[in-house]
């Protein structure tokens, strides 16, 4: 089961529908995004509660899991798609 799986399918929709992203970039985003949601799932927490601090608790985990910082940088700029995507959905 994939926490938040409705707002991550949306988000790819959107991605490829309204933004154009090809396949490859949605299905890459998707997998990225997907990791992490499974991740900030297991907190039980809302989407609304999320800080950034989980997110740097998150690519530090993923750094000391072997992630070099390119993609660490490439991670972060797709959870922030998503994350601002997100946004606008409840605002």
């Amino acid at each position: 089961m994939i926490p938040f799986r409705a707002q991550l399918d949306e988000y790819c929709r959107w991605a490829k529908e309204e933004r154009g992203f090809t396949t490859a970039t949605v299905n890459q985003s998707r997998w990225h995004i997907k990791s992490f949601l499974c991740w900030y799932g297991t907190f039980n927490r809302a989407l609304a509660d999320l800080q950034p601090s989980d997110v740097d608790t998150y690519l530090t985990h993923r750094s000391d899991g072997g992630w070099c910082r390119t993609t660490i940088s490439r991670v972060a700029t797709i959870l922030r798609m998503f994350f601002r995507y997100a946004k606008e959905l409840v605002s």
